[in-house]
C-alpha cells in the first residue's frame, strides 16, 4: 500500500494510477456531471422544496423534521454497494448500466409523484408524499453508488480535486433546479408542471448514460469477483487500514456537524418570516446555489496548488463563517431588515460551507480500493452525508421546536469552533498512523 506525501495520504488505495488512466474524454466527464446534477435536482426536491411546501401547508417542525429524516436513507448506501462492486452487466458495462436503469425507476417514480392531487383545495396526501420520497432517497442513493465507483476508477489521483469541484459544482445546480426552481414552477403554474420538469432533467441523463461504452479500466478490477458476505467484510476491514480507524471516522461523521444544524433551519426560518415559495427558490435555492457552485469550483483550483493540510485549514475556518451568516439573517427576519441583507447572509452562507464538499469526497476517494470502489466511497460519503441529515433534522429541527430558532444557531456556531480545531488534529493523527509501520503493521 503506498502513502502519499505528509500532506495527504494514499495514492495506491484505489488501484488506480494516473499515469495509467487514460483522460477522461468529453462524454465521460459530461456523463459524470449529469449523474450528479441528475441525483441532486431530485434529492433536493424532498430536501428544499417539499419543506417549503409542507411548511407552508402548516406542517409542523417536529413533523417537517421526520420527514427531512428521509435523507439518512442514502447514509446506509454503503449495505448495498457491495452487490454493485460485485454485480455487472458482462459485455454491457458495469457502473454505467447500473445508473440507466436507476435513472429509469426514479423517472417512474416523479412520473407517479406529479399525478398525486396538491391543490390548496385538496386535502394534503401526506403518507403517498412520504413514500415517494423515501423511494426517491432508496433510489438516488443506488444511483449515488453506481456515478462514485464510476468516478473512483475514471479519475486518477491527479484529477480528483478538480473532479469532484466539478461534480460537486453540478449537483449544487441540480440543487438549484430541484429545489428552487420547483418551488417557483409551483408557485406560479402547479405541481404536475414542476414535478414533469424534473423527469424531464432525469431524462437527459438516462439518455447519457445508454449511450455510455464502459471501458475495461472502469470496472471493479478482477479481483473483485468476492461473495456477498465477503464484500460486507470489506465494510468492517476498511477501517482496520492504515489511515483510517476511528479517527478517520470521526472526521467523516463529525466534519459537518455545524453547517448541517444551520442549514436545517434556513427554510422553516424563512417560511415563517413570510417569504413565499417563489422568493426561497430564487434567493435561496437557485442564486445561493450558483454562488456555492462557484465556491466549489475555487477550491477545486486551489487544490491543484494548495497542500491539503492548508485546504483544510481553510475550509473548517469558512464553516464558522457561514454559520455565523445565518446567525446574522436570523437576527435580520426578527428585525424586518432589508432583504438585501438577508440575500447576503445567504449568498455568504453558500459560499464559506460548499468547500467542504469538496474536500472530503476528495480524501475519501484516496482511500477507496481497486477492487471495490463503490462500496468503500459510499461507506464513506454515506456516514459524512447521513450524520449531516442526521444533525439537521434530529439535532436542528427537534431542538429548534423545542428551544427556538436562536439557542439552536448558538450550539451549531459552539460545535464549529470546536470541530476547526479538533478535526485537523485527527486527520494528523490518522495520517501519522498510516506512514509509521511500528504504530500501525498494516502499513508495511
Amino acid at each position: 500500500m503506498t502513502i502519499m506525501s505528509p500532506d495527504s495520504t494514499f495514492t495506491g488505495t484505489t488501484g488506480v494510477d494516473s499515469t495509467a488512466v487514460p483522460p477522461l474524454s468529453r462524454q465521460e466527464w459530461a456523463l459524470l456531471c449529469s449523474a450528479y446534477l441528475s441525483q441532486f435536482v431530485a434529492s433536493s426536491f424532498f430536501y428544499m422544496a417539499m419543506t417549503a411546501i409542507l411548511r407552508s401547508r402548516g406542517v409542523p417542525l417536529e413533523q417537517l423534521g421526520w420527514i427531512y429524516l428521509l435523507g439518512i436513507v442514502p447514509g446506509f448506501k454503503f449495505l448495498w454497494a457491495p452487490v454493485l462492486d460485485r454485480y455487472g452487466f458482462g459485455r454491457h458495462g458495469h457502473f454505467g448500466i447500473w445508473l440507466a436503469l436507476m435513472q429509469a425507476l426514479l423517472i417512474i417514480t416523479l412520473l407517479w409523484l406529479g399525478m398525486l392531487p396538491m391543490s390548496p383545495e385538496q386535502p394534503l396526501p401526506l403518507a403517498a408524499l412520504v413514500t415517494g420520497c423515501l423511494l426517491i432517497a432508496l433510489l438516488t442513493s443506488v444511483q449515488d453508488i453506481a456515478a462514485d465507483g464510476l468516478s473512483c476508477r475514471l479519475l486518477g489521483p491527479a484529477q480528483r480535486g478538480l473532479g469532484n469541484a466539478l461534480q460537486m459544482a453540478c449537483g449544487m445546480l441540480g440543487f438549484a433546479a430541484g429545489g428552487g426552481g420547483v418551488l417557483i414552477m409551483v408557485e406560479h403554474w402547479g405541481w404536475q408542471p414542476a414535478i414533469w420538469s424534473l423527469t424531464a432533467l432525469n431524462t437527459l441523463t438516462l439518455v447519457q448514460a445508454l449511450a455510455y461504452r464502459e471501458p475495461a479500466h472502469a470496472r471493479p478490477a478482477p479481483h473483485a469477483q468476492l461473495t456477498i458476505p465477503q464484500q460486507w467484510q470489506r465494510l468492517w476491514r476498511f477501517w482496520q487500514q492504515p489511515g483510517t480507524g476511528w479517527r478517520w471516522l470521526l472526521v467523516v461523521a463529525t466534519a459537518n456537524a455545524g453547517f448541517c444544524m444551520a442549514y436545517g433551519l434556513m427554510t422553516p426560518m424563512l417560511v415563517d418570516a413570510g417569504w413565499s415559495m417563489g422568493q426561497i427558490g430564487q434567493y435561496l435555492n437557485i442564486y445561493g446555489v450558483l454562488i456555492g457552485t462557484l465556491s466549489m469550483g475555487g477550491i477545486g483550483l486551489l487544490m491543484r496548488r494548495w497542500s491539503l493540510a492548508r485546504t483544510m485549514r481553510w475550509v473548517l475556518g469558512a464553516q464558522i463563517l457561514a454559520v455565523l451568516a445565518v446567525i446574522l439573517m436570523h437576527w435580520g427576519l426578527n428585525r424586518h431588515a432589508p432583504t438585501a441583507l438577508i440575500v447576503l447572509c445567504i449568498a455568504a452562507y453558500m459560499a464559506f460551507y460548499t468547500p467542504v464538499d469538496v474536500l472530503l469526497p476528495t480524501l475519501m476517494m484516496e482511500r477507496a480500493s481497486g477492487s471495490t470502489p463503490a462500496t468503500d466511497f459510499s461507506m464513506q460519503n454515506g456516514i459524512y452525508f447521513g450524520s449531516g441529515i442526521l444533525i439537521s433534522s434530529a439535532a436542528g429541527l427537534q431542538l429548534a421546536a423545542a428551544t427556538g430558532y436562536g439557542t439552536t444557531l448558538g450550539i451549531a456556531l459552539l460545535a464549529s469552533i470546536v470541530l476547526a480545531v479538533a478535526i485537523p488534529r485527527l486527520w494528523r493523527s490518522a495520517n501519522a498512523r498510516a506512514k509509521d509501520p511500528q504504530k500501525n503493521p498494516r502499513a508495511s
